[in-house]
C-alpha cells in the first residue's frame, strides 16, 4: 500500500489558462522556472494543433472537410487509433463523433427549454459512429455531417508532453493539475507519493479525508456536478452515452494509470457506459489496458479497484 510522505522541497508553481481550464505546474524551487515555461509552450502548441475548438487545427480541418481526406500527423493518428479501440470495447457508448448530440442537448445554448425529442435524438444518432473515422497512412476522413470533439483526451495528451519535458530537464518531483480533472505527477525516493483530494460525488465539496495517493502516474476524474445543463428541475451532465443518445447518469469516475491520455479517455468511457453494460466493458478494458478505477452510480453504489477513504 502506498503511504503519503510529505516532501521537504519548497515548490514554485505557475498557472496558465489552456483548454478552457486552469492548468497548474508545480516543481521544486531548485529548478529553473523556464522549464515550466517550456511545458506551457508545448501544451499551447498542442492546443492550437489538435484541439477541435481551435480554428485550423488538424481536427477542425477534419470536421470542416467531412467526407474528404485530411492529412494530419502521426501523433494524431496514434491517438485516434487508441480512441477507436476504447470506443469499440464500449460498443460505441464512448464516441468522439458525438458533437452533434452535444449540440442537440443544448450544451452550447444560453437557454434550454426542453429535453430533445426521441425522434430528434434518433435522427442525430445516425451521424454518430466512431467506426466511420477512417485512417489511411497519415490521412483521416469522417463521414459527411460528422464532427469530432477532442474534450475527452487532448488536454491529457498535452499533460503527457509536459511531463516528458520535465523529465528531459531532470525534474524528479512535480505535479501538473489540468482543471482538477487531470492530475499527473513525478515522484522520487524523497517524495514517493502525491496525495490527491477527491470531491464528494454529490456536492463536489472536497473533504480532507477523501484522498488518493499516486506515484509517477495520472489521476483522471469524470463527474456531473461541475459541467451540466438544467432542463426544468433536472440536471443533465455533459458526458453522453452515444449509444442511447442521453447524458449518462453515473455520478463520478476516477481512473489512475501511467499515461494521462489513456487515463482521461478511460474515465470518460467508464462514465458513459450504462450500469448493465459496465461489468462486461470493464472486464474487456482491463484485458487491454492497465489501470485502477472507481465508479460511483447515481444511487451511491460504488465499484472500485482502488483503496481510498470510506467517504467514497
Amino acid at each position: 500500500m502506498k503511504k503519503l510522505l510529505k516532501a521537504n522541497n519548497v515548490y514554485l508553481s505557475k498557472t496558465e489558462r489552456l483548454f478552457y481550464c486552469d492548468c497548474k505546474i508545480k516543481i521544486p524551487t531548485k529548478y529553473d522556472v523556464q522549464i515550466i515555461d517550456q511545458c506551457f509552450e508545448a501544451m499551447s502548441e498542442i492546443d492550437q494543433k489538435y484541439n477541435s475548438y481551435q480554428e485550423n487545427s488538424f481536427v477542425d480541418q477534419i470536421n470542416k472537410n467531412s467526407g474528404n481526406w485530411v492529412k494530419v500527423d502521426h501523433q494524431l493518428i496514434g491517438l485516434l487509433q487508441t480512441i477507436k479501440k476504447v470506443s469499440s470495447i464500449t460498443s460505441g457508448a464512448y464516441d468522439i463523433t458525438s458533437m452533434p448530440l452535444i449540440r442537440l442537448w443544448g450544451f452550447y445554448k444560453e437557454e434550454i427549454n426542453s429535453v430533445p425529442s426521441s425522434g430528434d435524438i434518433e435522427k442525430i444518432k445516425q451521424k454518430i459512429d466512431y467506426s466511420k473515422i477512417e485512417i489511411d497512412g497519415n490521412s483521416v476522413k469522417i463521414n459527411k455531417g460528422q464532427e469530432i470533439i477532442t474534450g475527452s483526451f487532448i488536454k491529457a495528451f498535452a499533460v503527457d508532453k509536459a511531463i516528458e519535458i520535465l523529465k528531459e530537464n531532470g525534474v524528479e518531483d512535480a505535479l501538473i493539475n489540468a482543471g482538477g480533472s487531470t492530475i499527473k505527477v513525478i515522484n522520487n525516493a524523497e517524495h514517493p507519493t502525491w496525495g490527491i483530494k477527491i470531491p464528494d460525488a454529490k456536492t463536489s465539496v472536497y473533504n480532507e479525508k477523501a484522498e488518493i495517493l499516486i506515484s509517477n502516474e495520472c489521476f483522471s476524474l469524470s463527474g456531473r456536478n461541475e459541467n451540466y445543463i438544467t432542463i426544468g428541475n433536472q440536471k443533465f451532465g455533459h458526458i453522453l452515452n452515444a449509444k442511447t443518445g442521453f447524458p449518462s447518469e453515473t455520478s463520478q469516475v476516477g481512473v489512475i494509470c501511467e499515461q494521462a491520455f489513456l487515463s482521461d479517455i478511460l474515465s470518460t468511457a467508464l462514465f458513459a457506459v450504462e450500469p448493465n453494460q459496465f461489468p462486461n466493458v470493464l472486464k474487456k478494458l482491463q484485458e487491454n489496458f492497465e489501470f485502477e478505477f472507481y465508479r460511483i452510480e447515481n444511487n451511491g453504489f460504488t465499484t472500485k479497484s482502488l483503496c481510498f477513504s470510506s467517504l467514497l
